[in-house]
């Protein structure tokens, strides 16, 4: 999946957000934006490493994710004990999101059209929204509500209900449930903004754990040939790995505002590059709506010129 973990609320500049005003050097900005493909190529990676046991793969997959992000912390002289949470909120709402996100993307993508997935599932941002709202953690203006809108309408024209096929509900609602997880993350993260260097790759350290712990409870080892093992690879190195490092380097040294530009593109990206690929079919519906979503995330998450 393409879930960036853009500050959808917080201003400040720490590792991981964006800082609104933030300009930097031009070669951290060109090196934080390799981040948006790196994440674009999750649901491709996915497709590729399927059919396989969904939390056989994960398990592996987020191993290779914190195992690379530590060995960048150790070849930059930082202490591995700097990845961990600043809190025991933070670690659980940081698991939940990335377990939850993985797990039910991958689901979704194994069952309705993988770029189907990745645009419901990138109705994060709006949802984050409505949870924030709702819980009386921000107070809503008329962009939020109509962000909503629209991105609420963009699902309807990418899961298409107009065609009279039939529609496979469960990898729907994995994909909105996907989003959902990121969502519940990022709201957390009004309540506590306390955030550590690389802390996604202990999420991901504990997530494996627990994909491990599952898979050997209910699922039957798989042996993977080499293209999936190259995918499982690659999506441990890339989306789950790499893309959080150069991302917080990006955000931290070079241009922060292009690059919450350029990661409102994430599931563009994604879905032209499954269709490059021949994994997924390009139709009207499904342009619209990813336009929509992509619009309407970045209607309710800009801040507004009143705001730090």
């Amino acid at each position: 999946m393409a879930i960036t973990d853009v500050a959808v609320f917080s201003s400040s500049p720490e590792p991981g957000t964006v800082d609104p005003g933030g300009r930097g050097q031009p070669a951290a900005t060109l090196i934080g934006s390799t981040s948006i493909f790196l994440w674009a190529v999750w649901p491709a990676l996915a497709v590729y490493s399927s059919p396989a046991p969904t939390f056989q793969i994960l398990a592996t997959g987020m191993t290779i994710g914190f195992l690379a992000l530590a060995a960048l912390r150790i070849g930059r002289g930082e202490p591995l004990s700097g990845m961990l949470p600043k809190s025991w909120g933070l670690l659980l709402a940081g698991v939940v999101g990335i377990l939850g996100t993985n797990t039910f993307n991958f689901i979704a993508v194994t069952r309705i059209s993988p770029a189907q997935a990745s645009v419901i599932a990138y109705l994060w941002p709006i949802i984050a929204l409505v949870l924030a709202g709702a819980l009386g953690l921000k107070r809503l203006q008329s962009k939020h509500y109509v962000a909503v809108v629209l991105g609420f309408v963009g699902a309807v024209f990418v899961i298409n209900p107009f065609t009279g096929m039939e529609l496979d509900f469960i990898g729907i609602l994995c994909a909105f449930l996907a989003g959902l997880s990121f969502a519940a993350y990022t709201t957390y993260r009004l309540v506590d903004s306390r955030s550590a260097s690389d802390a996604v790759g202990i999420y991901g350290l504990i997530s494996a754990i627990i994909c491990a712990a599952l898979h050997f409870g209910i699922e039957t080892t798989q042996s993977l040939n080499a293209t999936q093992i190259a995918a499982v690879v690659v999506l441990g190195l890339a989306p789950m790995g790499l893309a959080n490092a150069v991302w917080d380097y990006g955000v931290a040294r070079g241009d922060a505002r292009a690059l919450s530009v350029l990661a409102y593109g994430t599931p563009l990206v994604a879905t032209f590059l499954l269709v490059f690929l021949g994994l997924a079919d390009i139709t009207p519906t499904l342009i619209i709506g990813a336009l929509l979503i992509v619009g309407a995330a970045a209607i309710g998450t800009w801040p507004a010129r009143s705001e730090p």
